[in-house]
């Protein structure tokens, strides 16, 4: 699948761009900027980054495109939002893409809360490795052991 990300610079979304890298998917996305620590590290991945959000990243596209992941930060008058709905493109949230393409066939547990999400997530995935086990992550922001912030899960 062909899949773009608007707002793909934010934490949990530049995580599920390389969760969905990872799981062969062709991920593209744009964002007003790129500051570390995301901006690199999807840099890193081999994510093609596009500058700002503009119409035509969807619509020069949109015969190739076969999702478009719109970011919480992105509002409903969003150019690229637009364009996705102008072409009757499928346009996801990131729970729909989660459901969509990583979790079938998986048993996911999910840490919500205002926080220590991510230190909790981080905290559970190292556990699960720990004890041998092979488990599919997705944290909301770069783990500052220097570990990846996702991982598919096993099928």
């Amino acid at each position: 699948m062909r899949i773009h990300i608007t707002g793909i610079a934010g934490t949990a979304m530049g995580s599920l761009a390389g969760l969905l890298k990872s799981l062969g998917h062709e991920i593209r996305g744009s964002d007003l900027n790129f500051y570390p620590p995301m901006g690199p590290a999807l840099e890193s991945w081999g994510i093609e980054l596009l500058q700002g959000f503009q119409q035509k990243w969807i619509a020069e596209e949109a015969s190739q495109l076969d999702a478009v992941v719109i970011g919480n930060v992105c509002r409903r008058d969003n150019p690229e939002a637009l364009a996705a709905d102008q072409l009757g493109l499928p346009k996801l949230h990131i729970a729909d893409a989660l459901k969509r393409y990583a979790l079938p066939n998986t048993s996911p547990l999910v840490v919500a809360g205002t926080h220590g999400k991510t230190t909790t997530s981080s905290l559970v995935a190292y556990l699960l490795k720990a004890a041998g086990l092979e488990p599919g992550y997705l944290i909301g922001g770069l783990p500052q052991d220097g570990a990846q912030s996702f991982q598919a899960a096993p099928h």
